[in-house]
């Protein structure tokens, strides 16, 4: 009789390659998609649980899991993952800094320094959309920023700058309809 977990597990075995999934090692068997001139997307399968947001660890990159993952298949779980292209320094707080001076009751005297997290992201010109009075909005060199949904990258903010290929772009909004995932939608600043 046929097991398909014991079936991909042997699979896995003979196949598999090693891959971090959010920091953590395992096993999955990656593929490749048909061509697409604009990413490299890849299929991964994997018996342990996966979901869209994911950051996976594979060849030397780093790819976000896309595609939205609702159950097991057969015992395994399978998803495109699309690999990142820019990383992209995020500020997640401050800290204090001794200067080395002293005030004049002879306290040390601190300076407020602002601490960054680099966050892996996928960089997409935008498309063409339908505006609310049913006009046709041009997205003109305006981009969006794909991240992974965790603590450093919710401070994202309206009106952060962020410099991409030499050019500065301006937080503008949000798409929050892919749990897992921030979209921020940015447009070039001058």
């Amino acid at each position: 009789m046929f097991n398909l977990v014991e079936d991909f597990q042997y699979i896995l075995d003979s196949l598999g390659v090693d891959v971090l999934i959010n920091s953590v090692s395992t096993k999955a068997v990656v593929t490749n998609t048909p061509v697409n001139a604009n990413y490299d997307d890849k299929k991964i399968n994997t018996l342990e649980v996966i979901k869209r947001g994911d950051k996976v660890t594979y060849k030397n990159g780093v790819y976000l899991i896309i595609s939205e993952i609702n159950a097991d298949r057969y015992g395994k779980y399978k998803g495109l993952m699309r690999k990142t292209n820019f990383i992209i320094p995020i500020k997640v707080g401050t800290t204090q800094v001794d200067t080395g001076q002293k005030d004049s009751l002879g306290r040390p005297v601190y300076e407020t320094v602002p601490t960054y997290a680099n966050e892996e992201c996928i960089v997409a010109n935008q498309t063409a959309s339908v505006g609310s009075a049913g006009a046709i909005n041009l997205p003109q060199g305006n981009i969006d920023l794909m991240f992974q949904d965790n603590e450093n990258t919710k401070k994202i903010a309206l009106n952060n700058v962020y410099t991409i290929a030499g050019q500065s772009y301006k937080v503008i909004g949000f798409d929050n309809t892919q749990i897992g995932l921030i979209i921020a939608k940015c447009e070039k600043s001058t």
